[in-house]
């Protein structure tokens, strides 16, 4: 809202949404962000939990400086400390995943943990059976078969796509600082 705003040129309207935009943020991370401070929460009660924080992605995809460097560079770190075979769970409930969620959150991540989650879509697509359209929910571990929800050709597989939305805007390898929110 406050881009918006700003577009329309009304900066005191701008500066109210941007400063209530980061006094969320900070509520937020407050709450939601482990103690050990290396990941993100599933719930804010379930302190072990964890979940791919794919919504993160359009806040650097469109450059709106709302969440600190520090927050992508937290869950860059973290995603391989729980990555299986064919991927990252979604989160700590279960080991499968969704390949849109994992390529938006590979697309805010540093180049190692992107190409872990890509090599990772990669080898489930080449070494499992996949006789169906491809899915965006399928197991991490053992077969990799798709799991008892089969999610057959959907629409939001257009998340594969994320890494070539963020070279189109410049925003490939590590984004530079301007991207970010100062903290």
């Amino acid at each position: 809202m406050g881009g918006i705003a700003s577009a329309l040129g009304d900066i005191t309207l701008a500066t109210r949404y941007v400063t209530l935009a980061y006094d969320y943020y900070e509520l937020w991370a407050a709450s939601s962000i482990d103690t050990t401070n290396t990941h993100t929460l599933l719930a804010y009660q379930l302190p072990n939990s964890y979940s791919i924080l794919y919504n993160i992605y359009p806040a650097l995809l469109f450059n709106l400086r709302s969440i600190p460097k520090s927050l992508f560079l937290m869950e860059s770190a973290f995603y391989p400390t729980v990555a299986q075979e064919y991927g990252v769970p979604l989160d700590n409930r279960h080991l499968w995943t969704k390949s849109d969620w994992e390529m938006w959150a590979a697309a805010t991540s540093l180049p190692q943990t992107r190409a872990l989650f890509v090599k990772s879509l990669a080898k489930w697509i080449n070494e499992t059976v996949t006789d169906k359209a491809l899915t965006d929910h399928y197991m991490t571990t053992g077969d990799g078969n798709y799991t008892d929800y089969p999610f057959i050709a959907r629409p939001v597989v257009g998340g594969h796509f994320s890494l070539l939305a963020m070279g189109m805007f410049g925003r490939h390898g590590v984004p530079s600082e301007r991207n970010y929110r100062e903290r």
